[in-house]
């Protein structure tokens, strides 16, 4: 019930915020949703096992998809949520001293930041979804089939391409530096040969 208050909460506040559609709230948001699963998930794994014959076979190989389903679900995308919040704020705050250029050079920091922030969210929340079903295909296949071997690698190829985005973004805005206009004066001497 505690889980659920915290859940409810967040999604308001998500709701209410200004940040919605950014990269970092599209984060945490999906971090939330994969700790409640994982919760009640766990609630249903943990009653399968203590029951005197568990409905479903449960293995070593499905608590290593499911503590990395909560791992990577709700940890990573909390992570990258963050991440993707406080980088360019520390970098603008540390790399430029008057308020209004931080502000502007804030912008640029976090628009890159959420661009192509959809696809960073969907392949790592598919390649996560990915590995519980691999974990179920068990139950009906051998781990030798193709099966198996195709949902693991469709799995390795979206949370590393997720993993590559983020990285490509996280490299492009320590690199960005802020833009410094200056006009160029003309020197006195150079004013008095022109006239």
């Amino acid at each position: 019930m505690s889980i659920g208050v915290l859940i409810g909460n967040l999604f308001r506040t998500w709701l209410s915020s200004t940040h919605t559609g950014s990269a970092a709230s599209d984060h945490l948001l999906v971090s939330t949703f994969f700790l409640l699963f994982t919760i009640v998930l766990g609630v249903f794994v943990g009653a399968n096992h203590l029951s005197t014959s568990p409905v479903l076979p449960y293995g070593t190989l499905h608590l290593v998809a499911y503590t990395h389903m909560a791992f990577i679900g709700f940890i990573v995308n909390a992570i990258m949520g963050a991440f993707s919040y406080l980088i360019p704020l520390t970098l603008a705050a540390g790399r430029v001293t008057s308020h209004k250029k931080r502000c502007i050079y804030l912008d640029q920091l976090t628009s890159m930041m959420n661009r192509w922030g959809s696809a960073q969210i969907a392949t790592l929340s598919l390649g996560t979804m990915g590995l519980g079903i691999l974990a179920t295909l068990t139950w009906n296949v051998p781990l030798s089939s193709i099966s198996i071997q195709s949902a693991m690698w469709a799995c390795l190829i979206l949370l590393l391409t997720s993993f590559v985005l983020f990285s490509i973004k996280l490299s492009a805005i320590v690199a960005k530096q802020p833009e410094h206009r200056t006009t160029h004066q003309v020197p006195p001497d150079e004013l008095k040969l022109t006239a």
